[in-house]
């Protein structure tokens, strides 16, 4: 288990050493005198980083297990995060394989994206919804968990040291084995290709993405029941992908 692998090597640091000089002494002494129960994720991301994290590997690797954790129990706040958790395992990768945690945290990070890809859950904002927010639209489908599921394989892709855990998660998805919450997955993922938060541009995960052949197969699992679950964003998304 990561937490117990890290704990028996790195205690909670006394001091934070801000490599980069982007803290002041009082926001380091904040994030120390903060007990581990009261970290969000705005103090995972400025211990660990992954670009200017507030101490070095020795110092701020103790907060890791927490911050994995803090992911998978906090969706609303996953997409603040999933940056730092994903980044700092990325730059720390050769740290990691020393250390004998590379393992442990490659399986951690694979647990995350299967757990945020657990369900598949459409919120629909209609007509009145959308006014409320601003938005100019008679309605609006967000996919749950969408948007952090194609940061973090983003993530994974961008650092490309753990670049190999985003297409195997894609292929998780993609070769779904008749499964219906996967297969809605890989269908969500290739109509996101064209959003802000979008699936990583990795030739081996587009093409997955792109098969025809594979999402007609999806298509078949999903049956017309689950469209009658969430009309609009099937048809939409169906049209969109011209199946």
């Amino acid at each position: 288990m990561l937490q117990d692998l890290v704990y028996a090597k790195y205690p909670r640091p006394r001091k934070l050493s801000d490599p980069h000089a982007d803290f002041t002494p009082d926001m380091l002494e904040s994030l120390l005198n903060k007990d581990d129960a009261e970290l969000g994720w705005a103090e995972y991301a400025r211990l660990l980083g992954p670009h200017l994290p507030a101490g070095t590997y020795e110092e701020v690797i103790y907060f890791l297990p927490k911050a994995f954790s803090y992911l998978r129990h906090h969706e609303d706040d996953a997409l603040d995060l999933v940056d730092a958790v994903f980044g700092f395992c990325s730059v720390n990768i050769e740290r990691l394989r020393q250390d004998d945690l590379e393992l442990s945290v490659k399986q951690q990070i694979m647990a995350c994206l299967k757990h945020w890809a657990r369900e598949f859950r459409v919120k629909h904002y209609d007509a009145g919804m959308c006014e409320k927010k601003g938005w100019r639209l008679d309605y609006f489908d967000l996919v749950q968990n969408s948007e952090t599921i194609c940061e973090g394989t983003t993530v994974l892709a961008k650092f490309e040291t753990l670049s190999p855990l985003a297409i195997e998660f894609t292929r998780f998805l993609a070769f779904h084995e008749g499964d219906i919450t996967r297969a809605s997955w890989f269908l969500e993922l290739s109509r996101a290709r064209s959003d802000v938060y979008r699936p990583p541009g990795l030739p081996e995960i587009q093409n997955l993405l792109s098969d025809k052949r594979m999402l007609r197969k999806a298509c078949a699992v999903i049956g017309p029941q689950v469209h009658k679950q969430n009309p609009t964003y099937w048809r939409d998304t169906l049209r969109k992908l011209e199946m």
